[in-house]
C-alpha cells in the first residue's frame, strides 16, 4: 500500500506545479488532504499489525497527551487500576462507547486515524487486562486493570 500512495503523492506534487482553475485548486487541496490522511492511516495500520504480531513496541505519540487540554492526570487506584483522566468537552456517551473501535474518531480529532485506543485495547488484552472509558462532568476517564496472575 505504501508504494502506490507514494506514487499518488508524487503525482499530486507534479500536478500542484501546473496551472489550474480555482475549482481544480480546491479539488486538488481536497485530494491532498485525503491522501495525507490515507498515508497516516496506512502507517497506523502497519503499526497496529506489527503490534498484533507482538514484534514491536507501542507508538511513541500517546493519545492521552495528544488530546488532553494540558490537564492529564494519571493515578493508580488502591485496586490496582490505572486511570488516565483529562478534560474533554463536547464528547457524549455514544462517542465514548466507540473510542476503542478501530478507525473511530471524534469530530475534534479530524487528523486522527482512530487506531490509538484500538491498539491500546489490543495490548492491554494481550497482557490479560481490561480497558474501559467513562465520561463524567466533561472529563474522560480511561481505566486499565490487570488481573493478578494465578489468582
Amino acid at each position: 500500500m505504501r508504494t502506490p500512495l507514494t506514487a499518488i503523492c508524487g503525482y499530486l506534487d507534479l500536478l500542484e506545479k501546473e496551472e489550474k482553475s480555482d475549482i481544480a485548486k480546491r479539488y486538488l487541496d481536497i485530494i491532498r488532504n485525503r491522501s495525507q490522511l490515507l498515508v497516516s492511516m496506512t502507517e497506523e495500520l502497519f503499526r497496529y499489525s506489527v503490534l498484533l504480531s507482538r514484534e514491536s513496541d507501542a507508538p511513541a505519540e500517546q493519545n492521552a497527551v495528544k488530546y488532553s487540554s494540558g490537564d492529564l492526570e494519571i493515578t493508580l487506584e488502591s485496586t490496582g487500576e490505572i486511570v488516565f483522566a483529562n478534560t474533554a468537552p463536547g464528547l457524549d456517551e455514544i462517542q465514548v462507547g466507540r473510542l476503542f473501535d478501530r478507525f473511530f474518531t471524534v469530530e475534534s480529532a479530524r487528523k486522527s486515524t482512530g487506531l490509538g485506543l484500538a491498539i491500546a485495547r489490543s495490548l492491554v488484552e494481550q497482557m490479560g487486562g481490561s480497558i474501559s472509558a467513562e465520561y463524567t462532568d466533561d472529563r474522560l476517564h480511561i481505566w486499565i486493570f490487570f488481573r493478578e496472575r494465578g489468582g
